[in-house]
């Protein structure tokens, strides 16, 4: 893993700073999977939702001036 990362660094010496920035990468790769992961589950409560208030309102019955008197 050290020596990928020396490749990928080259002008870094330090085999502890070449931890820190593979640490900071893999941090970075997590974080995106996860904004990634709950993007997707808000994507699929939002079209649920989207599902339920079609079951649950009228459309014709808010769009009649009885509705709203």
């Amino acid at each position: 893993m050290l020596d990928v990362a020396a490749h990928r660094w080259p002008d870094e010496p330090r085999r502890k700073e070449l931890l820190v920035r593979l640490a900071g990468v893999g941090r970075d790769a997590v974080s995106q999977e996860l904004a990634a992961a709950d993007s997707s589950r808000r994507r699929e409560r939002q079209r649920d939702a989207v599902g339920k208030i079609r079951e649950l309102v009228d459309p014709e019955s808010l769009l009649d001036d009885a509705a709203w008197r």
